[in-house]
C-alpha cells in the first residue's frame, strides 16, 4: 500500500465513527481534521468531497460490523444455529461506536443524500444475500425446512433486529432488542429448523 493510500484509509477509519455517531450533517470537516490531525488540504488531497468521505466511511463501518456479526458462524454445523448465533452477535457486537451503521445511515440519508442512500441499499442487499445463502445451504443439507420462503425469512430477521434496535434507542432500554432476540429464537426453532435436526440448544 502506498503512503497516499495508507493516509486515505486512515482518514476513512477515523471518520467512520464520527459519521456513525453524528450523522452526515452533524459531522463537519473540522471534526475530521481534529481526528486525523490533517489540514483541509491534506484531507481533500485524497477525497473530492465530504460526501465521498462519508460514503467510504459508511462502507468501512458496515464491513467492520458485518465481520463481527458473522464472525466464525461458518464453523457451526447446523444452519439454523448459524442464524441464531448471528442474531445473538447482533445484540452484543455493534462493531462501531454509535451502533448499527445501516440503521444510522438509513435514517440519516432518508430525506437527502442519494449517494449514502444507495450505499445503504447495497449494504442491505448484501446482508439479505448472506442470510439467504445460509438458508439455501440449510435446505440443501436438511437442517432447514425445505418449504420455507427464503426471502421472507431473511427480511423478517433483519426487520426484527433493526426494529428492535430502533425501539431500544427511543426507549433507552435494551428490552425491545432482547424481545426481538427471543421472538426470532422461537421463530427459527418452530418455523425454520427442520424438526429432524432439533437437537441443538437455544442461545
Amino acid at each position: 500500500m502506498s503512503k497516499g493510500e495508507a493516509t486515505r484509509q486512515r482518514i476513512i477509519a477515523l471518520a467512520a465513527p464520527l459519521f456513525n455517531q453524528r450523522g452526515y450533517e452533524g459531522c463537519c470537516l473540522q471534526d475530521i481534521m481534529s481526528a486525523t490531525g490533517l489540514e483541509k488540504g491534506g484531507i481533500y488531497r485524497h477525497f473530492d468531497s465530504k460526501e465521498e468521505i462519508a460514503a467510504e466511511a459508511f462502507d468501512f463501518a458496515w464491513a467492520n460490523t458485518v465481520s463481527k456479526r458473522f464472525d466464525k458462524i461458518d464453523i457451526i454445523p447446523n444452519h439454523v444455529d448459524r442464524l441464531k448465533q448471528h442474531i445473538f452477535n447482533f445484540t452484543v457486537r455493534s462493531g462501531m461506536p454509535g451502533g448499527c451503521p445501516l440503521l444510522n445511515t438509513a435514517v440519516d440519508s432518508d430525506n437527502g443524500n442519494p449517494v449514502l442512500r444507495e450505499r445503504v441499499r447495497k449494504a442491505l442487499r448484501g446482508w439479505q444475500t448472506r442470510l439467504k445463502k445460509i438458508l439455501r445451504e440449510g435446505i440443501a443439507v436438511g437442517t432447514v425446512r425445505p418449504d420455507i420462503d427464503i426471502d421472507k425469512t431473511a427480511s423478517l430477521i433483519i426487520g426484527n433486529l433493526e426494529g428492535g434496535m430502533l425501539i431500544s434507542r427511543i426507549e433507552k432500554s435494551d428490552h425491545p432488542l432482547r424481545n426481538a432476540l427471543e421472538h426470532l429464537d422461537d421463530y427459527l426453532e418452530t418455523q425454520i429448523r427442520n424438526p429432524a435436526t432439533r437437537t441443538s440448544k437455544k442461545l
